[in-house]
């Protein structure tokens, strides 16, 4: 029984509860926001990482993840037009 109802603690006439809630329920109600909380913050790709594999592709200029291959769309080729206008 988890919930428990002793009546009066002594004979002045001033009564109490003891609530036995189960550490188990305790654990339950905060794992599951905590593990849908950490799911979701999972699974947001940051910016500047490979949408495949999540892999830093800070200064990476070939364009191709080196982790998974997967190609970055929109990475300017070194030495071409564009190249040189992204530097400034």
């Amino acid at each position: 029984m988890p919930f428990a109802y002793n009546g009066p603690l002594d004979h002045s006439g001033i009564t109490g509860i003891n609530a036995f809630i189960p550490l188990w329920l305790v654990l339950l109600l905060t794992a599951i926001p905590t593990a849908w909380l950490w799911h979701r913050d999972r699974r947001r790709i940051r910016p500047g990482c490979c949408l495949r594999c999540g892999y830093d592709l800070t200064g990476n200029m070939s364009g191709i993840c080196s982790e998974c291959g997967e190609r970055r769309p929109n990475v300017p080729k070194t030495g071409t037009h564009e190249a040189v206008e992204a530097k400034g």
